[in-house]
């Protein structure tokens, strides 16, 4: 009931699919942010063609386009921590020391 009045996507069923799909931010590179909402909204027409209700994007905390997404879409924000590990004889960089922006394949999450 509560989705209805907020005009949110009320959770399905219990046993039954979600109709989702995951896209990938990395289409879009940090430099062509302004270009993201269009990207976005360009899959809605596609998605609801195949019955998708829901889009799934993953992106670093840090990363200049999330608050892009969030102004323009809203949504729901699920927040995880991954870990980078790497080997004692491992000589490249730490990617988070060196400012690297880290890019989640939602899909695997």
């Amino acid at each position: 009931m509560a989705a209805r009045v907020f005009g949110t996507i009320e959770s399905p069923p219990v046993g039954s699919v979600v109709a989702h799909a995951f896209v990938s931010p990395l289409a879009i590179a940090p430099e062509g942010e302004k270009m993201l909402p269009e990207f976005i909204t360009s899959m809605f027409q596609p998605a609801a063609k195949l019955g998708i209700r829901l889009l799934t994007l993953g992106f670093d905390a840090a990363d200049p386009r999330l608050a892009i997404v969030q102004r323009y879409f809203g949504g729901r924000v699920y927040r995880t921590r991954l870990y980078q590990v790497r080997w004692p004889e491992d000589c490249s960089e730490d990617c988070a020391a060196a400012g690297h922006l880290f890019m989640p394949e939602v899909a695997l999450l």
